[in-house]
């Protein structure tokens, strides 16, 4: 594995498209074991391998939560915000997790006689059906409200950068 890794310049993922265990030198017939002491290099590399990924994403979550401030993102917005910085183009995509306690929102939906618009607003694992949730009139949704948690999730990022600058 080190071999093919070196050999390469790369590391196999676990996309079987992208790789081959015969290329890995991981042949079904005539497999060469691998000692010990190589099977224990291999644990070690995997480990430092995993705390430089964990290690990276810490960094680039920083980074995110500077660009976030940047931009004048407040935590609990939701959807898309786009600039155009020098010719990069950075998009922000927020979105709030919404979790339903389901037997709360039927009670209360039996209470207010609403129990017919649930098939609407709610999808039954439940979850809410926001584009019906925002289009139905808040005397519909306003009591429904003490059913939901919701609470923000990590914006995601998208950054194209300027293909003129060199680098």
């Amino acid at each position: 594995m080190i071999d093919y890794i070196t050999r390469n310049q790369k590391d196999p993922d676990h996309d079987l498209d992208s790789w081959t265990p015969e290329e890995a030198g991981f042949c079904p017939e005539g497999v060469t074991p691998i000692d010990e002491a190589d099977r224990h290099d291999l644990y070690l590399a995997w480990a430092e391998a995993k705390r430089q990924e964990k290690e990276a994403a810490q960094r680039r979550r920083q980074i995110e939560d500077i660009i976030l401030g940047a931009m004048g993102y407040q935590p609990g917005e939701e959807g898309s915000k786009t600039i155009n910085d020098f010719g990069d183009v950075v998009k922000v995509t927020s979105r709030l997790n919404r979790k339903v306690d389901a037997d709360a929102v039927q009670e209360i939906a039996a209470e207010h006689g609403l129990t017919q618009h649930l098939p609407d607003l709610f999808r039954w694992k439940p979850e809410i059906n926001m584009a019906a949730w925002k289009a139905a009139d808040e005397s519909i949704t306003k009591p429904l409200e003490a059913a939901i948690t919701t609470k923000p999730s990590r914006p995601s990022f998208s950054i194209e950068l300027n293909q003129n600058e060199e680098g």
